[in-house]
């Protein structure tokens, strides 16, 4: 591969115009495809250094990006469009992002000792976070599985933040997803090591949470303006993440809010219980919290930021690439005839006695004569004149003479010559084939028109016995009659002619037939079930109990009136009516605002006995509004096949609805 130098290189079918980044294993190239009629498409290329591609783990880690992140279309997430080998190198056609990576505008911040805007920081994690849940929750589209990704390396320098505001998430090569090649060893850790999880520099097990732990890190790092892991050396570093230290970032940067500190810390917990569990758990928070603060706020106000900070470099970058892009040619044999090619073609639009035009170039000099494709000024009527009495001809040259083609296997042409365009072997066989199509079309109707002519005009002899029999119609039906216990086995809509009479006996057993069921399906039962419970049931204005309870006395399509209350939450009015049978209704209530009740909701996997200051709450994996007193709270989780006895403290303050999602191991 080729150093940063002025004139493009070529890639199989991409122009190399600039090297974006070089990694430990793979560099990243802006790269062009050019096609006819001025089609250009700007893309990122990204391929295994020389010095790794005989190397079997780095190519089975390459193959398994490309694997991983094709399956990924979102947003916030950097597409492969293409993946295969130029001259013995695995490469990747990536989407291309016009902007920069979080770390180069962290580092940018730093040396013009700029803050990074809190309200940016929020949205630009909020974004990440939305990509990784996607990722997190992918399905195989065909077996419907959970593929189980996990990106393991989210860090600055794998964000991309484009000059609009975009965000995006880039390099899946140490992802975990179901049905990797290469599959990680027990003990080996990959990463970068100052944004690990604890459980990653542990060389644990590893699932959704550790991104979630690394987001924190990247959030923790934007608020504050410092790194949060970092150390003179690696083992030192891991020692620190592992210790799980988190500075107060109120501390480190005054700005940060008591609000936002305790989304940062929650997202850096160290015991994955008490991290956030989901990625939509901590956007949602991230996005309560901008829309509070920053009501305002929207991509444009990033896009306005980044530019304004990389403004000279922008200029530049675009002057510099602008000039590389100038050698690359607007039309190549290859975009053209789809395929790449080691013959030169030239195509001449000159006649036989002519000679060529002094400066063009030959067949083996490797440039294209456009005489053809691309007319630098209008033609004048002599030349068209010329034209029409004169016949072009197409010659083709190649540096191997055997490699020779006839003009007439090129495709259509415009601006050929009629006797060119449509007296070729070709077209003449065409032809042919179709004016014998269309011949025995003809043939072939002719016949039928012939055989609907015979059978609609019969003789006059046929007519007459056709109409003989008209005047004596009751005798032909006893025939018929007899034949109808043969004709009610092939086509029973016969049964259908039968007299009336005999009909109506059984119409009469089917109505009763389908009479007993509606009788016995007149009331039905209604299972009713509330969160929080021991809500008072009020149906059409009488008192029915408290939930949950279940009504049998209730009629069927009928339409009723039904309203939950409960003490501290707002009366709930619905209206329904019942099926004949699996009537169930869950209705949440919602806390009244402003009454100063503390509520307690937790979702648990797996299905624990959920315990509340020593009293069984749940014996299921989920409670919903349970109220409690404002303090601190003992929770503990017990479930006794799987070996799961939990204890944590969740603190509730006045009149605060607290909701966990909890998952255990």
């Amino acid at each position: 591969m080729m150093n940063n130098q002025d004139t493009p290189e070529r890639f199989g079918d991409y122009y190399l115009i600039d090297r974006i980044a070089v990694g430990g294993m793979a560099e990243i190239w802006r790269a062009k495809t050019v096609g006819l009629e001025g089609f250009e498409r700007n893309v990122a290329i990204k391929c295994i250094l020389p010095s790794f591609t005989q190397n079997p783990e780095f190519n089975s880690m390459f193959i398994d990006e490309a694997r991983i992140a094709s399956t990924l279309t979102h947003s916030n997430i950097v597409r492969i469009t293409n993946f295969g080998v130029i001259d013995n190198k695995y490469y990747h056609e990536m989407e291309f992002v016009d902007g920069r990576n979080l770390r180069q505008i962290l580092q940018k911040c730093k040396e013009e000792h700029v803050s990074f805007p809190i309200d940016s920081a929020c949205y630009i994690v909020s974004e990440i976070c939305k990509g990784l849940h996607y990722a997190h929750t992918k399905h195989d589209s065909v077996t419907n599985e959970p593929l189980n990704i996990i990106h393991r390396d989210m860090s600055p320098q794998n964000i991309m933040i484009s000059y609009e505001g975009e965000i995006k998430i880039i390099d899946w090569g140490i992802a975990k997803a179901k049905g990797k090649i290469e599959e990680t060893r027990a003990g080996v850790l990959k990463g970068k090591f100052g944004y690990m999880s604890p459980e990653q520099a542990e060389g644990e097990e590893l699932d959704l949470r550790s991104d979630i732990f690394s987001v924190g890190i990247i959030l923790y790092e934007l608020v504050t303006g410092e790194r949060l892991f970092v150390a003179d050396s690696e083992v030192n570093t891991l020692k620190k993440i592992k210790e799980g230290v988190i500075p107060l970032p109120s501390r480190v940067n005054p700005d940060v809010d008591k609000e936002l500190e305790v989304i940062v810390l929650r997202a850096l917990a160290r015991p994955r219980i008490e991290r956030y569990q989901t990625c939509y758990d901590l956007y949602d928070d991230l996005v309560k919290y901008l829309h509070k603060k920053f009501p305002a706020y929207n991509s444009l106000k990033l896009s306005k930021f980044i530019k304004e900070t990389f403004s000279n470099e922008i200029i530049a970058d675009r002057k510099r690439i602008h000039g590389k892009e100038q050698s690359v040619p607007s039309y190549s044999a290859m975009s053209y005839s789809g395929k790449i090619s080691g013959d030169k073609t030239r195509i001449s639009g000159h006649t036989g006695n002519e000679s060529a035009p002094e400066g063009s170039s030959s067949p083996d000099s490797g440039e294209i004569d456009r005489t053809l494709l691309t007319d630098s000024s209008p033609a004048s009527e002599s030349e068209f004149g010329v034209h029409e009495k004169e016949e072009a001809t197409v010659t083709v040259e190649a540096s191997d003479k055997s490699s020779k083609y006839d003009a007439e296997d090129e495709d259509y042409d415009y601006r050929l010559p009629f006797t060119k365009r449509f007296l070729k072997p070709k077209t003449i066989i065409t032809v042919i084939i179709m004016l014998g199509i269309i011949a025995y079309l003809a043939f072939s109707g002719g016949k039928k028109k012939q055989s609907v002519h015979t059978v609609t005009q019969l003789p006059p002899v046929q007519q007459m016995a056709q109409q003989q029999p008209t005047p004596q119609q009751p005798a032909p039906q006893k025939p018929v009659q007899q034949q109808i216990p043969q004709e009610q086995v092939q086509q029973p809509p016969v049964e259908q002619q039968k007299p009336v009479e005999q009909q109506q006996p059984v119409n009469k057993q089917q109505q009763q037939q389908t009479q007993q069921p509606t009788e016995n399906a007149k009331t039905a039962s209604l299972s009713l079930a509330s969160t929080p419970v021991y809500a008072n049931v009020i149906i059409d204005g009488v008192n029915r109990g408290k939930t949950p309870v279940t009504l049998k006395d209730l009629s069927v399509g009928k339409r009723y009136e039904l309203a939950l209350s409960a003490d501290g939450f707002e009366t709930v009015t619905k209206y329904f009516t019942l099926r004949k049978e699996n009537n169930n209704l869950v209705i949440p209530l919602t806390p009244v605002q402003g009454t100063g009740l503390s509520y307690l909701s937790l979702e648990v996997e797996p299905p624990v006995l959920i315990y509340i200051d020593g009293r069984l709450a749940s014996t299921y994996k989920s409670i919903y509004m349970h109220r409690v007193d404002p303090g601190i709270h003992e929770v503990r989780f017990i479930n006794e096949k799987m070996k799961i006895d939990y204890k944590m403290s969740i603190p509730v303050g006045k009149g605060e609805q607290v909701k966990k999602n909890i998952t255990l191991r």
